[in-house]
């Protein structure tokens, strides 16, 4: 993820997906979209600015590989909200 992930500044994450092996055409699988999330739940955790573009479009790729991060994201935000709802032990 590293390479397609650009810092713009001290309040800004930039990930710009274009498909890999081939470019604007393939998918991404789970584990990839697994480590992309890893490196949104940490920008956020520096309180950044997190934008994450996918352009794989030929294929028509790029809607279920966003849609898939966005569920992996909002178990997440769904999780804390679980556990902060939870009465302290």
């Amino acid at each position: 993820v590293g390479a397609f992930a650009h810092p713009c500044d001290a309040g800004t994450y930039y990930i710009r997906l274009h498909g890999a092996p081939r470019i604007y055409f393939s998918a991404y699988d789970d584990v990839f979209i697994d480590a992309v999330a890893g490196h949104i739940r940490a920008a956020r955790a520096q309180r950044r600015q997190v934008w994450c573009i996918f352009d794989n479009t030929v294929r028509g790729e790029a809607v279920p590989n966003a849609l898939t991060l966005m569920q992996q994201l909002s178990r997440e935000v769904a999780g804390a909200e679980h556990d902060a709802g939870k009465a302290p032990a």
